[in-house]
């Protein structure tokens, strides 16, 4: 209500505080006052905008009326064609705003023709529209519609928006409403505009109906609501408008006039279109039945290529995806693009055919984005394997044809893209970056599914970066907003990383019940890519319990509790790396996640192994994120082995590769691990015990910036035990 009255007033103490009090007045209870609607002007700000209006002439005011139709702002051509019925009527309009703007109630901007007049504030153009009758009102939105189609009319879908609004206003006929409106809504979905095409589809369906004769146009009005909403994360009422145009196909199937083949991709399209609002919800094995049955429509008919079959094999490679199959899905991503570009050679013939089952109009010739969505698609698929420079030669590709005919949500979902093989490759800023420019994109357009995605990689991010209250906070919003569409492999993904989140500030307890949503989530859905990482998770989970029990009850490795505890981190472990089709990513952290259970249960040679194992693969992979961790676990067991000279190596190592990022948390862990190392070293100098110290104490102020209260913990606990003993007398033994 605040920001109502604010806007309204449009900076005008006056006015802000007039249209305050009349709805404190008129409204007295807290619940009146969330009611209300607050359009109708105080008596106040009436009479102050009556006592200036008086001083134009009458026709000055009527001219003023008119221009009120137009909304808050106007052009000389548009009022000067509203007034074309006046002799001179050029000379008439100019003379009558010149006295508005001599009076102070109109400004002016631009020359020549293109002079555009705004209203001095927006109270007096809902003042002079309030004056007019409701008849007068509904004549001149009528007549405006008139101007402006007489404007547009070598270029309708550009001003269709304009013109429909005021048709509608104007209680024009329902057809005409309905034929301007379909245009505004076509015009709106080539500008990525989605929320703005589903209110003109859907204006167009309302005045034609449901039982309109037509029912071709009817149908592809339903599918483009259904798609527009698909976009905007309401995904049963988008799958209500696809049925509904399936249904109006299966009852006219018989009629003579409609081509059988043609009307069969018609219906395998809508029957992929459902099958995609499954898979945003993370359903595939609804998704992969919804594929089946438009394949087999297509092979009934006859009919082995085309538009339909490469939709049909594009999202069969995205549930092969999700279900970590990578060499299926690039075989079927590729029989997919072979089939596109197949079909855009032969694309100028196709766009000839401009009828509502003309498979080009339903699809507003997007067909190029297709192409985008399967190297996208092959983007994802080398990154999950681990080979960052592979995946970005994919998505420049795709880059170039999202660029090339302007798909703004495309380009968003490929900024999102980048940022994740950012994150990958430990760049934060330009992932962040990557993130950003993606979200606002996904924001504008009304994209809820990107918006959140790009949100949670943002709190992937600050997880990654240190910025633990951050990410926490992020990631939980997210899972509010996922309440809306109920996508189910993403609850998985947001519960993965909250848990991880959690676990990073010490938060055991939290961490381990958005864990449990996650597993439980997992095992719905059966997707390994993500369940992986959940099991992942839970491994280091069971670690930092270990940590804790140590700290907190002063037990050595050789308690049973404890032991116990470390067995299952090493199960848990093994069994992903077990696992087929999980990221290579996953695969690295669960081969140093089972390095360091291995070491605090004294089997040295099998987490020097593991340790070995994991540089290699992130090495190959150019991880450098994960070199340094491996480094880092490699000098952990060195240390243990009193291999001095390369332990020292390592860490520093570790400690080269990190820097280069900003990983604090783990900046902070290798330098708890080397100072540790140094205080506890047989023979300690002076040097090395002040360094070591020094090391302890920076790792504590990395802990405690970023909210990592068990990191803290330990470091302090080191430092109370190792640093005050060695104190004492520096050189002696530790």
């Amino acid at each position: 209500m605040v920001e109502k009255i604010t806007s309204r007033a449009g900076g005008n103490p006056f006015f802000a505080e007039e249209l305050a009090r009349s709805v404190v007045e008129s409204l007295p209870t807290p619940e009146a006052l969330t009611r209300a609607s607050n359009d109708n002007l105080p008596d106040t700000i009436n009479a102050v905008l009556a006592l200036r209006l008086a001083r134009l002439s009458d026709k000055c005011q009527q001219l003023l009326g008119k221009a009120a139709v137009l909304g808050g702002s106007f052009e000389f051509q548009v009022i000067s064609e509203m007034e074309s019925q006046l002799p001179n009527h050029e000379d008439i309009v100019l003379d009558l705003l010149e006295e508005a703007l001599t009076s102070g109630m109109l400004t002016e901007e631009g020359t020549g023709t293109k002079i555009t007049y705004h209203f001095w504030h927006p109270l007096l153009q809902n003042y002079l529209y309030d004056r007019l009758s409701a008849a007068r009102r509904a004549s001149q939105h009528r007549r405006a519609a008139e101007v402006f189609r007489k404007m547009y009319q070598n270029n309708e879908e550009k001003g269709a928006a304009t013109i429909t609004n005021h048709l509608v206003k104007g209680g024009a006929d329902s057809q005409i409403i309905a034929q301007y409106a379909e245009l505004a809504g076509n015009n709106a979905s080539v500008l990525s505009s989605y929320r703005e095409a589903e209110k003109y589809y859907r204006i167009a369906f309302d005045n034609l109906g449901i039982n309109y004769p037509d029912w071709q146009r009817v149908s592809f009005l339903l599918e483009r609501l259904g798609e527009c909403t698909r976009i905007n994360g309401e995904f049963e009422e988008a799958r209500h408008y696809f049925t509904q145009a399936l249904e109006i196909h299966f009852n006219h199937r018989n009629i003579s006039s409609v081509e059988s083949k043609q009307e069969a991709q018609v219906q395998a399209m809508l029957l992929w279109e459902i099958g995609v609002t499954w898979y945003s919800q993370g359903e595939t094995v609804q998704c992969r039945d919804y594929m089946e049955r438009a394949s087999q429509l297509l092979i009934d008919a006859d009919l082995m290529t085309g538009i339909v079959w490469a939709k049909i094999k594009l999202q069969q490679s995205y549930v092969l995806w999700r279900e970590g199959n990578y060499n299926q899905t690039k075989e079927t991503a590729n029989t997919a693009l072979n089939m596109l570009y197949e079909v855009l050679d032969n694309q100028e013939i196709e766009t000839k055919n401009r009828s509502y089952l003309s498979l080009s109009k339903r699809a507003l010739e997007q067909n190029s984005v297709d192409v985008v969505r399967i190297y996208t698609l092959l983007c994802n698929v080398e990154a999950s394997s681990g080979h960052v420079k592979e995946a970005l030669l994919y998505l420049n590709k795709a880059l170039s044809i999202a660029e090339r005919y302007n798909s703004q949500r495309e380009i968003a979902i490929i900024s999102c893209n980048m940022g994740d093989l950012y994150l990958r490759t430990a760049d934060y800023s330009q992932a962040q970056a990557a993130f950003r420019r993606s979200l606002s994109i996904a924001e504008i357009i009304g994209d809820l599914l990107l918006e959140m995605f790009n949100k949670l990689n943002m709190g992937i991010v600050d997880t990654r970066t240190g910025n633990l209250s951050e990410a926490v906070k992020e990631i939980e919003e997210v899972a509010d907003l996922n309440k809306k569409i109920n996508d189910q492999s993403l609850v998985c993904i947001i519960y993965n990383y909250l848990a991880l989140a959690f676990l990073e500030k010490g938060n055991i307890k939290s961490s381990k019940e958005a864990l449990y949503l996650a597993l439980l989530n997992g095992r719905k859905t059966r997707m390994v890519i993500y369940t992986g990482l959940s099991l992942v998770i839970l491994g280091y989970l069971r670690l930092v319990q270990s940590r804790r029990s140590k700290i907190e009850k002063q037990i050595d490795e050789n308690c049973i509790e404890n032991k116990k505890t470390l067995i299952k981190a090493k199960k848990t472990f093994k069994h992903v790396l077990e696992l087929e089709g999980i990221e290579a990513e996953t695969k690295i952290e669960s081969r140093l996640g089972l390095s360091e259970a291995l070491l605090q249960l004294g089997d040295i040679e099998g987490a020097y192994i593991q340790a070995c194992q994991a540089l290699e693969e992130a090495n190959f992979f150019e991880l450098n994120w994960l070199i340094a961790r491996s480094q880092h676990a490699l000098g952990n067991v060195f240390a243990i082995k009193k291999e001095h000279y390369e332990a020292i190596e390592c860490y520093e190592s570790a400690l080269k590769f990190i820097s280069k990022s900003s990983m604090r948390l783990y900046h902070g862990r290798i330098l708890r691990d080397y100072g540790l190392f140094l205080l506890r070293l047989y023979r300690i100098s002076e040097i090395e015990f002040h360094k070591g110290r020094e090391y302890l104490n920076e790792s504590a102020r990395i802990f405690e910036s970023s909210d990592a209260e068990l990191d803290l913990e330990e470091s302090n606990h080191y430092m109370t035990t190792y640093c005050l003993e060695a104190g004492k007398n520096p050189g002696n033994t530790k």
